[in-house]
């Protein structure tokens, strides 16, 4: 049976400011897909909520690298703003995965 991953990431606020979202940056082990098939070239999906975790909305999927691509990075630009932003990301692919480090590149923006 396929299982699909989910991690979902602490909020993100600037004291009821609103930021704006430049870039997710998700830091994974790279390359391991597998030769043929399923997971041959593994994929991530990014979620985004602006109400603090109730509904997501999806962006689009990313690879995650072919198997010996291992300097692969897995980003998402221009994410707009909100006031409260959880992100989460979900994979499916059967496929060792580590996920090391999430990077967000966020300014504050007085309103």
């Amino acid at each position: 049976e396929p299982q699909v991953v989910s991690i979902t990431f602490q909020p993100i606020y600037a004291e009821h400011r609103t930021v704006i979202h430049h870039r997710f940056e998700l830091g994974i082990s790279a390359g391991q897909g597998t030769s043929t098939g399923q997971g041959s070239n593994p994929l991530c999906t990014l979620y985004k909520s602006d109400d603090g975790g109730s509904t997501f909305l999806a962006k689009p999927m990313r690879e995650m690298g072919k198997i010996g691509q291992y300097r692969r990075r897995v980003q998402w630009w221009g994410l707009g703003s909100s006031r409260e932003r959880v992100y989460r990301v979900t994979f499916s692919d059967p496929v060792p995965m580590f996920v090391l480090d999430a990077q967000i590149e966020a300014d504050g923006a007085r309103v």
